[in-house]
């Protein structure tokens, strides 16, 4: 972390109560990390299905420099997640595509339980693992 190294603590604010991040990896942030790649492909592959087929490689390029700018993934995680979301997608029957599609309020509801249980282990690993510091 380029921060870090100048002398700057990296922080991350969870819960109202800040913390420096460690430099080295947390226990159980490899994991969670991968469940979050996988999640926000789970997403991707979802919003492919709304739109129309003749859009979808275009809609990808888009989709992955977005997770890169908006999401902070490294280059090589979000083009794995746009990568990934193409296979599924392209997995998928028509009969799935429309399912989905249908079943739009449900599929969004339980991809925010799993934003939710995501963030708070997130939030766990960084209180079990990092040292509290004021706010600056």
């Amino acid at each position: 972390m380029t921060l870090a190294r100048l002398g700057q603590p990296v922080a991350l604010e969870v819960e109202q109560q800040c913390f420096a991040l460690s430099l080295h990896e947390m226990p159980g942030e490899v994991d969670w990390r991968i469940e979050f790649l996988q999640w926000l492909t789970r997403k991707v592959v979802f919003y492919l299905t709304t739109l129309p087929e003749t859009d979808v490689i275009q809609s990808l390029l888009r989709v992955e420099r977005e997770l890169i700018l908006e999401t902070g993934l490294h280059s090589l995680e979000a083009q794995a997640v746009t990568e990934a979301a193409l296979v599924e997608f392209q997995n998928l029957g028509e009969k799935e595509r429309k399912e989905l599609v249908e079943d739009q309020a449900r599929f969004q509801q339980y991809s925010m339980k799993e934003w939710t249980a995501l963030t708070e282990r997130y939030a766990q690993i960084v209180r079990s693992q990092c040292q509290s510091v004021k706010a600056a």
